[in-house]
């Protein structure tokens, strides 16, 4: 293209170019060149970013986990930090499917029994001399 800008008085009237064409040719080259060098620094920019998401990504996990934290205490009373800020490593069967089925079946009715009561062996006195960890 440049031959042809560099000579074009010379082949102004030979020629089935114009300078329309020439101008719409040049924009395609530059586009072209730049496609096939962006294409060329493709495994160098996937690295790049996989580089940053792996290091970003421990970082939110720890603010989440603060931002986690806060709401739980600002909400201790209402217990609704699961719901305001949920768990990223909960699935989507976590709790709501566990009260889901607990809906379906029907409460006990049987009367809660006291634990029965544990019956405790005599602790030894400690030995009067040396460390209590040696015998």
């Amino acid at each position: 293209m440049s031959v042809f800008r560099g000579n074009w008085d010379a082949i102004r009237g030979k020629t089935a170019c114009t300078t329309e064409e020439l101008d719409r040719a040049e924009k395609l080259a530059t586009r072209m060149l730049r496609l096939v060098g962006l294409r060329e620094q493709a495994p160098a920019m996937t690295a790049a970013w996989s580089d940053t998401r792996t290091r970003a990504f421990p970082l939110l996990l720890r603010h989440y986990d603060a931002v986690r934290r806060a709401v739980a205490y600002l909400g201790w009373n209402q217990g609704d930090a699961d719901a305001i800020a949920p768990s990223l490593y909960a699935g989507p069967k976590g709790k709501a499917a566990k009260s889901e089925a607990e809906a379906e079946e029907p409460a006990a009715t049987q009367p809660a029994q006291p634990p029965a009561p544990v019956a405790h062996a005599p602790v030894p006195a400690p030995a009067p001399a040396g460390s209590p960890f040696m015998p």
